[in-house]
């Protein structure tokens, strides 16, 4: 009914010359056009329509003109009380001009523009996958339902708001709605239409559907939305909350997806009002930067008689580093995962334990099979031993697990790990020792819930771990339910190769060879991680460009090799700030993994980024105060605890 209901007004407006929407186009205007026009003349075409015109307030240039011909969208740049927009044409070849279709600040094309050519066309939108996700928020509310009179359109409730009053959530929703199922006119940031209850009329853009929808007694513009309103967590939005972009956007967010990462929202970013769906940390929403928006709550929201369902907890991973305190002790920090940040928990303070003994031997499994990771160490003792300490669920009191006869760590480096390599649902160590001649060992433990003990071990033939370094990393590469050990080789011409170790002591394969590749720019910076969901780890790994910039390169497993996939490709961000503190596991519970850098900021603090699924733009999850991430070196991990 709202689909019908939208697409006859659609059709009565245009057939009275009100509006043009995208695709009312003759087909005889399909030919192709000249070529791409320049501003002023699309701004001449523009000024022929006096409603398109007026529409995007009448403005004195375009700019930022984009083409996918037939196609061009233009910039109505902010001016005044108007808010930056777009407007896209498509070109007449019977009138020999650019016909103006549609304005707005946001999403003005349909689905009549293909799919490759609106990709191409700044101010086009299209909707994120995430739309076939279920709603996690509950669809029904507890408050009277409105009636709708069946002639005017007009809305009744009870216990509705009044003008510039407290307002709930649900009223906020249903006043949404009623700009949806009632088409209030064309897309204009000069003209106005009246609210669902018939109280007040209000612009017809998008700050002015935000201001009808919380029942204002003003008119905001997005450069004026913060007088009523509080900046807020973007992982708090809740039904009636708004994303803004001051003198660009705004919209209003509607509720989650299962995923809590994609969302709906209400739009009246052009013509139709409309609801849309879209990625919270990626991508584009309604034709701007995700990472632009600002989420806000309006200053007068009421309490309805039934509140929304809280947050599901998450149950995804969280970090923990290895934090040398200078005096002879260490500290544990830890965080826990809400799914969208990480927040501080208890930390763990040794007694005496140098972590210089441990250097960059920290890892994280479930050793004891209690369905909880564990935080291990190697730590090289006094009298040439070395022992394993194992501090359960990450901050229990450490215990020993294992000390071995003479053993010299400096062999090993950063190379140790945990996996289930023997598929029993407990994890144990691998740690790979060079033996000096040119060959190296795997040397290998099982795990009984209480000790680690030693297992047979993996001899190589020539196989130099100097050109390996710590790049090192266990996961399920083939999804038969077991780890397995993978090292990233610096082959003498300059290409390199991955190495697996199936169940970490079968004879080594190779299961991919690079082109020319320089391990210098990665560093330790190796990871794997079951980052699609087939059940099967990938690896990724973090180069610097040697820009100020760094690329995740990723590949794909199909059970016997991996293949190259998409990279990502940061802006400002310099790994020499990061070091190898990079970690990958499911840390928003959606049972895809995700990357975790620590980064050292300029002004003494440290953040954490957060890629999801390995490949989304980043996110920063936590902001610290003063800490100096060189007293953590490497030792970030990442766990269930």
């Amino acid at each position: 009914m709202l689909k019908t209901n939208r697409l006859t007004l659609m059709t009565a407006l245009a057939l009275a010359g009100a509006l043009t929407i995208p695709g009312g186009i003759p087909a005889q205007a399909a030919a192709a056009a000249p070529g791409c026009p320049t501003a002023g003349t699309l701004l001449t075409d523009l000024r022929a329509d006096p409603l398109l015109d007026e529409a995007a307030g009448n403005p004195a240039v375009l700019e930022s003109v984009s083409c996918a011909l037939p196609w061009v969208t233009a910039v109505v740049p902010a001016e005044g009380e108007y808010d930056a927009s777009f407007v896209l044409f498509r070109y007449e070849d019977a009138a020999l001009r650019w016909k103006p279709l549609n304005v707005g600040s946001g999403g003005v094309c349909d689905e009549t523009v293909p799919t490759d050519l609106a990709a191409q066309l700044e101010g086009c939108q299209i909707n994120d996958p995430g739309e076939d996700l279920p709603d996690d928020d509950p669809g029904e509310d507890e408050e009277p339902a409105a009636t709708q009179s069946s002639d005017s359109g007009k809305v009744s409730a009870l216990a509705a708001s009044s003008v510039g009053g407290p307002i709930t959530r649900a009223e906020i929703m249903r006043r949404a709605q009623g700009w949806v199922d009632n088409q209030p006119g064309p897309y204009s940031q000069k003209a106005f239409a009246w609210d669902p209850t018939h109280t007040r009329k209000y612009r017809r853009d998008c700050s002015g559907y935000v201001g009808m929808a919380w029942h204002l007694n003003a008119d905001p513009s997005t450069r004026t939305l913060h007088n009523y309103s509080n900046q807020i967590s973007k992982s708090d939005l809740q039904p009636g909350d708004i994303l803004n972009i001051a003198a660009k956007h705004v919209v209003l967010f509607k509720s989650w997806k299962t995923d809590r990462r994609h969302f709906t929202y209400y739009t009246f970013g052009s013509t139709p009002v409309k609801i849309r769906t879209a990625s919270i940390d990626s991508g584009t929403i309604d034709s701007h930067r995700a990472t632009s928006y600002v989420a806000r709550r309006y200053t007068k929201i009421a309490a309805s008689p039934t509140q929304p369902a809280p947050p599901k907890p998450a149950t995804g991973s969280e970090p923990a580093m290895a934090y040398d305190q200078g005096d002879g002790t260490m500290r544990i920090y830890r965080w826990l995962s809400d799914g969208n940040s990480f927040n501080r928990t208890s930390d763990y303070d040794s007694g005496s334990f140098r972590l210089s003994n441990v250097g960059d031997r920290m890892a994280s499994g479930d050793v004891n099979g209690d369905g909880k990771d564990d935080v291990v160490m190697a730590y090289q003792q006094a009298d040439g031993t070395f022992s394993f300490y194992v501090w359960r669920n990450g901050n229990s009191a450490a215990s020993v697990w294992y000390t071995s006869g003479s053993f010299g760590l400096g062999r090993v480096g950063g190379r140790l790990v945990l996996g289930d390599f023997n598929g029993d649902k407990k994890a144990e160590p691998a740690m790979a020792y060079d033996q000096g001649d040119g060959t190296m060992r795997i040397y290998r433990w099982l795990s009984d819930g209480n000790s680690f003990n030693r297992t047979s071990d993996y001899d190589s033939g020539s196989f130099q771990l100097s050109n390996v370094g710590d790049r090192m990393a266990s996961g399920d590469v083939n999804g038969d339910g077991k780890d397995d050990i993978v090292m990233a080789y610096q082959q003498p011409d300059g290409t390199f190769s991955y190495y697996v170790w199936r169940n970490g002591n079968s004879a080594a394969s190779v299961w991919y060879d690079s082109g020319s590749y320089n391990f210098a720019r990665v560093a330790g910076r190796l990871v794997l991680g079951d980052f699609n969901g087939d059940g099967k780890a990938e690896p990724a790994m973090a180069y610097d460009q040697g820009d100020g910039t760094m690329r995740t390169y990723r590949w794909l497993s199909d059970g016997d090799s991996f293949n190259r996939t998409s990279d990502y490709d940061s802006g400002s961000f310099r790994l020499s700030n990061v070091g190898n503190r990079m970690a990958a596991a499911d840390v928003d519970g959606d049972g895809k993994d995700d990357i975790v850098m620590a980064y050292q900021q300029a002004d003494g603090t440290f953040s954490y980024y957060v890629w999801r699924n390995g490949n989304y733009a980043a996110r920063v999850w936590y902001n610290s105060g003063s800490y100096n991430l060189n007293n953590v070196a490497g030792r970030l991990v990442l766990g269930n605890w």
